[in-house]
């Protein structure tokens, strides 16, 4: 994610600071390319892993609530049945 974003960020660099033959029309579009590409870098890497924290620990404490008993950390894992191939 990191290297897509600034590789295209860098590449168009140039073309968002007005430099190159038709910059000016190509200029609106590079910014917003830019802009839109480092948002979602940052959605990416920092947004989405802080939700899922939060959603886990929510849930974590409505299962310990409903349930009286603290949710195995493990739970993630699926386990295979009883008697299942090796």
């Amino acid at each position: 994610i990191l290297m897509t974003t600034l590789t295209t960020v860098a590449g168009m660099t140039p073309l968002a600071i007005g430099m190159g033959s038709g910059a000016n029309l190509m200029q609106p579009l590079a910014v917003a390319v830019i802009g839109g590409l480092l948002v979602a870098m940052l959605l990416t890497l920092f947004l989405i892993p802080c939700l899922y924290v939060i959603v886990q620990n929510a849930s974590d404490w409505l299962i310990e609530k409903l349930t009286g008993k603290r949710p195995d950390p493990t739970a993630g894992h699926v386990e295979a049945p009883a008697g299942a191939g090796h």
